[in-house]
């Protein structure tokens, strides 16, 4: 009988065995289709952290005070805190799932006859029990390394919380420099036109210049005046967006006044090789595709009873005393229920398996963007810096052709509208040239949080105080 019972139980063994393999995690090959870089860099880091102060390599001060004050009193940050405390708090619940577990009863009773000739009495009794799951299948194992990798993807998480909100918050302090200078040049644009409305009215007076000429000029003021109007507005609304930044605080600091105007910090070479490592959100997603391989092992270990050793503290109980006295039959027997119900079991196991495909297939889809982000925020880069020059440029011929139709204008030598339609278009290319350098700046600081947060290379932090 015994070698009857032992002819069951092996084969059992065996296919139990096969089914319940570890399975072993290979990360998805990396999407091919543009020319980005592969090789590292020499030198460079596998594992960059990224709650550096990427922020300081602008050389902007006010940065550098403002975004640890953000970090502080975000809404999201404290968010994402929380939830890493509870993804630690869970861990630990999933590794209590293994340890033993102790229950106890304390009861009592009294006696007492009603006509008190009697003696009284008292009975009290107390009970301690032990309990201890074997994890024979690894179910408990699997439930304890998806609880710890989610933990540390919830750390991740927070990091990246940390790099959205400080980009944020540098692109939010970056616009309002670039509104308060866009008022500035709007003022300063409203003074030349003032400038010329006087010259228009006196020479009006000297019957030189007629009824059109101060209408024009007219319509040019009030047009100017408008375009303020709207910008104060767009002002407003990036001094709001600030506060939601701060959790509904004041801003510590008086607003910026104008953009940072030294060179860009250089990037590192190699870039974006091992962006795996350098994106706290590329981290968090490839631990949450461990956790998913995980969980299909814990899927098929769930299909498997639990075996408990249970008794008294002192005293082994009967599914202990049972499994020391004949353990291939009690295990023989716990290990063929599974197959009674193979059929739901073969269909959940493969639900798993394609829940498992699905996120294989999400993060190719998250590391392909960030892939082209990346390369987008690097094209631009380049783009952005020639596009820069050539404004420059334009810029510097807009001036010298305003101040030749200036000249002409008091010669009498030109109508009035080519005088204006010049200082629009000054005004036109030195608004073009300050949106370009807040593109510049908003394209690094996307450019740095698509790579993770690493600090570039610092070039020159000085600003140019030289007015445009």
């Amino acid at each position: 009988m015994r070698l009857f019972q032992i002819g069951i139980v092996l084969p059992i063994g065996i296919t139990l065995a096969g089914c319940l393999t570890t399975a072993e995690y290979q990360r998805p090959e990396v999407p091919s289709g543009l020319s980005w870089p592969t090789r590292k860099a020499p030198g460079s880091r596998e594992h960059p952290a990224t709650t550096e102060r990427w922020w300081t390599a602008f050389g902007d001060p006010g940065l550098d005070a403002l975004v640890p004050v953000v970090l502080a009193a975000n809404n999201d940050v404290m968010a994402a805190s929380l939830r890493v405390r509870r993804a630690g708090l869970n861990a630990g619940l999933s590794a209590e799932a293994g340890a033993p577990k102790f229950s106890g009863d304390v009861g009592g009773s009294g006696r007492m006859p009603f006509d008190r000739r009697g003696d009284a009495s008292q009975n009290v009794q107390s009970s301690l029990a032990l309990s201890y799951e074997l994890d024979l299948w690894g179910k408990m194992a699997a439930a304890r390394d998806i609880g710890n990798l989610e933990a540390l993807a919830s750390t991740d998480d927070l990091e990246a919380a940390r790099l959205a909100v400080a980009a944020a918050t540098v692109s939010t302090w970056w616009q309002l420099a670039h509104a308060n200078q866009m008022l500035d040049s709007a003022s300063f644009g409203l003074a030349v036109t003032l400038r010329t409305r006087d010259i228009v009215e006196t020479m009006r007076t000297a019957g030189t210049a007629s009824d059109l000429e101060h209408y024009e000029i007219t319509q040019a003021l009030e047009a100017q005046r408008a375009s303020q109007e709207l910008l104060k507005r767009d002002r407003d609304v990036l001094r709001n967006r600030l506060v939601d930044l701060l959790n509904g605080r004041a801003s510590p600091l008086a607003e910026p006044k104008r953009l940072p105007q030294g060179k860009l910090p250089e990037l590192a070479p190699g870039l974006p090789a091992s962006l795996i490592g350098r994106r706290p959100d590329l981290r968090a997603a490839e631990t949450r595709l461990r956790a998913a391989l995980r969980r299909t092992d814990e899927t098929r270990a769930s299909f498997y009873p639990p075996i408990s050793l249970t008794g008294n503290l002192g005293a082994g109980g009967k599914e202990l005393a049972e499994l020391v006295a004949n353990p291939v039959a009690t295990l023989g027997t716990n290990a063929i229920l599974p197959f009674l119900n193979m059929r739901k079991m073969d269909l959940q196991i493969r639900v798993s398996d394609v829940q498992y495909e699905e996120a294989v297939s999400s993060f190719r889809r998250t590391m392909l963007t960030a892939l082209t982000e990346v390369s987008n925020g690097l094209s631009s880069r380049a783009y952005l810096t020639r596009q820069h020059q050539h404004l420059r440029r334009a810029l510097d011929a807009r001036k010298r052709a305003e101040a030749l139709y200036e000249t002409r204008f008091r010669a009498g030598a030109i109508a009035l509208r080519p005088l204006l339609d010049a200082q629009e278009g000054t005004r036109l290319a030195t608004d073009s040239l300050m949106n370009n350098q807040l593109a510049r700046l908003l394209n690094e600081a996307t450019l740095i949080r698509a790579l993770g947060g690493t600090p570039p290379q610092a070039v020159d932090h000085k600003l140019d105080s030289k007015p445009q």
